[in-house]
């Protein structure tokens, strides 16, 4: 794709200044997957007047004034995926987006922001080995900036893993964690430059495939588990983990018997980083209990490994088939429960069960699980969900968002989590599935 098509595109998409309580529309993880699922290279061309500090002089650089966010999210059609973004000065409660408003990205992209909250936004496009950098205006236009390929590394897409693949901890320095070929590309953002790749072969076990997990942070390391598949696609209790130290970019790994297939992941207060089984499990578990159950690992904080003393099977926990895990405030977390009595589990359910809007969340605190958990009455069952942070405002504690998905309409909604007795809609999607909420400064 070309950068002067790609600007057209984007400029046709962009539309005026957007306030929360204009406009909006949502950004496309393929995560985005958080998104829960967007998507998640070589070329110096600067922007139309070829500085990037034009962008600043405007005000669209920096991190000074109020704050600013980006929503991403994704859009399923019979002509295929395509994800989106909007940027927004307020994540007041009660509005509802379109589309109308939003710049589009082919396929599923992965979404990330810059820790100088700057306005910068990063791309990883999930059909091209392409790494794309965006400057977010206060007027909320999104111009294209700079891209870099890492196609001669042997990677097909720039989506990444889940949610977070692609992570940028510092002005200069970008992660990108691939599964196709098992690596972590390391480039400057600043520069949009390829700098490395590192080879993530350590995870790998004789006889089986190698899955990774959502990427979580601990200090100055980056952690991501790595789930197990057996030749007759069976999952292997079995968790992984590499440890990659940001500083040194060097890596360690450890594992873990007893739970497979750990995806999700949340953190505590003390920052104990916690991973949970993908929801899949709780359908092939129903049917056959002699599988790998979901379940919930965690590794201290500054651990070398997992906690060999802590283990949590999340069908015995909340007595029905779960999976998966969501942070909240302060130890609180969420778990998602797949209810039976509305829709049986069978081996036609299952292999889609992910995508009926019939699971309900339980709660429950971090460390002390069996004491504390419980049904959430939120009114309404889901289909897909992921949880994330987002520091909404200097100096207070981060808002817990959930992003839910009714897959019959498409559509879905981002949840304000912080009181698990009353869940507060910040904004309902209308056009598209949610993805996450980014802050751009």
């Amino acid at each position: 794709m070309s950068k002067s098509t790609l600007n057209t595109t984007l400029s046709a998409a962009v539309g005026r200044s957007r306030s929360w309580s204009h406009v909006a529309g949502a950004a496309a993880l393929a995560l985005l997957a958080a998104c829960a699922s967007p998507g998640s290279d070589d070329d110096d061309e600067q922007g139309d007047d070829g500085s990037e500090d034009a962008a600043a002089d405007d005000g669209d650089g920096g991190g000074e004034g109020p704050p600013q966010f980006v929503i991403a999210g994704l859009v399923i059609s019979p002509e295929g995926e395509t994800g989106f973004g909007v940027a927004l000065d307020s994540l007041a409660a009660g509005e509802s987006i379109g589309l109308s408003n939003a710049a589009t990205f082919p396929g599923r992209p992965t979404v990330a922001v810059s820790p100088a909250r700057d306005g910068s936004l990063f791309v990883g496009l999930s059909e091209e080995p392409v790494i794309q950098r965006y400057q977010v205006g206060r007027d909320g236009s999104i111009e294209f900036v700079d891209e870099f390929s890492m196609a001669g590394l042997g990677l097909s897409s720039a989506q990444g893993t889940n949610l977070n693949g692609l992570q940028i901890v510092a002005e200069d320095k970008g992660y990108l964690f691939d599964r196709e070929t098992l690596s972590i590309v390391v480039f400057d953002p600043r520069e949009m430059i390829l700098r490395e790749s590192i080879p993530l072969a350590g995870l790998n076990r004789d006889g089986l495939r190698t899955g990774l997990g959502f990427v979580a942070r601990d200090g100055n390391r980056l952690l991501i588990s790595a789930n197990y598949f057996r030749t007759d696609g069976e999952v292997e209790r079995l968790a992984g983990l590499a440890i990659l130290d940001m500083s040194t970019d060097e890596l360690s790994y450890a594992w873990r018997e007893q739970c497979g297939h750990p995806v999700w992941t949340a953190q505590d207060s003390a920052g104990n980083n916690y991973w949970a089984s993908h929801p899949v499990r709780a359908g092939r578990h129903a049917l056959n209990p002699d599988a790998s159950p979901p379940c919930m690992v965690r590794v201290l904080a500054g651990a070398d490994g997992y906690d060999p003393d802590y283990y949590i099977n999340l069908v015995e926990l909340t007595g029905g088939p779960a999976g998966g895990i969501m942070g909240g405030a302060g130890d609180q977390a969420f778990t998602l429960v797949f209810d039976e009595d509305q829709i049986p589990i069978t081996e036609e359910t299952a292999s889609s069960m992910t995508l009926l809007t019939n699971w309900d969340l339980y709660g429950f605190e971090l460390g002390r699980e069996a004491e504390t958990v419980a049904l959430v009455d939120t009114g309404f069952k889901v289909s897909r969900a992921t949880g994330f942070l987002v520091e909404e405002f200097d100096g207070e504690p981060p808002t817990p968002i959930i992003a839910t998905t009714d897959s019959f309409t498409g559509t879905g909604s981002f949840y304000d989590a912080a009181d698990p007795g009353s869940f507060v809609e910040r904004v309902a999607v209308t056009e598209g599935i949610p993805g996450v909420i980014l802050r751009l400064r």
